[in-house]
Formats: C-alpha cells, sequence, structure tokens
C-alpha cells in the first residue's frame, strides 16, 4: 500500500498528462435541442393516412421531459461542484497552480471557475494573475497550505 505524501484531496483520473489541450470539445451525445429537433421532424414527414400513434408521441414527451430534468440535475451538480473548489488549491491541465476565486457561467451555461495564481514577469517580479478554466481541465485539488491567505 502506498502513501500519498502530496496531500492531493483529489487527482483527475481522466487526464492523461499530455499538456496539449484543445479548446474545442466534441460531444457525441444528443441534447434536448437534438430530441426537439428529431421530435419536429417526425412530426412533419408523417404519414397523413397513418399518423403516430397518441401513446407513442406522448412517451417521446415523456423522454424529452426525463431528458431535460437530468440535464438540469447534471448543471446543478457540476455547479456545486464548481462552487465546493472555492479556497482550494488547484492545478490545472497545463500545470499551473492557484487557488480557487470563483466561479462563473458561460452565456450557454458551461461552469468556468476562476484560479487566481503567481505570475513570473519578464523583470522577475511576482504579480497576480487569473484565468477562468473548464471544471474539466482540472487536474489535482488540494487544501490550500496552513497559515496562506487566499
Amino acid at each position: 500500500m502506498t502513501t500519498d505524501t502530496t496531500g492531493s484531496i483529489y487527482t483527475n483520473p481522466a487526464y492523461t498528462g499530455s499538456s496539449s489541450s484543445s479548446t474545442g470539445t466534441t460531444n457525441n451525445s444528443l441534447g434536448k435541442e437534438d430530441f426537439l429537433y428529431l421530435l419536429t421532424k417526425q412530426l412533419e414527414y408523417q404519414d397523413p393516412l397513418n399518423p403516430m400513434e397518441d401513446t407513442e408521441f406522448i412517451a417521446q414527451l415523456a423522454q424529452f421531459s426525463a431528458l431535460e430534468q437530468m440535464t438540469n440535475i447534471s448543471q446543478s451538480i457540476e455547479t456545486s461542484t464548481a462552487m465546493g473548489l472555492i479556497g482550494k488549491e488547484v492545478t490545472d491541465s497545463l500545470g499551473i497552480s492557484g487557488t480557487v476565486s470563483g466561479v462563473s457561467q458561460e452565456s450557454d451555461g458551461t461552469i468556468k471557475i476562476v484560479l487566481s495564481y503567481q505570475e513570473t514577469q519578464e523583470d522577475g517580479t511576482m504579480s497576480e494573475a487569473t484565468k477562468e478554466i473548464d471544471i474539466s481541465e482540472v487536474r489535482e485539488v488540494k487544501n490550500p497550505e496552513a497559515g496562506s491567505q487566499a
């Protein structure tokens, strides 16, 4: 049995260790908009002499409602997780470590955490810098060191 001496609270198992990170993400699952689009196309192209059964339509609407609720729950969990990181020391996928000072939400609903860290300037002085990162870019989470202020 090995002992973790770094004091990590969490290490992201999905992190592969590569420094090259693409900014665009590919999502291969269908969302709410896709489901509604397919449902309206199905209604648009149905045979008027043999329309869709009421029970089929109601079942599809129930599936849509369930999908919407799961999406909302997922968004709430992601927001709660991000809020729980405030004050924690986080290392991102590029290896930059800093303290989470806030959470923001993009217009598309994406949750970002605000990472405050020390940056070395060209003249060798240190300055406070911040950047927003997606929660999926978090590689490691630690409790802040004793005596440090966020």
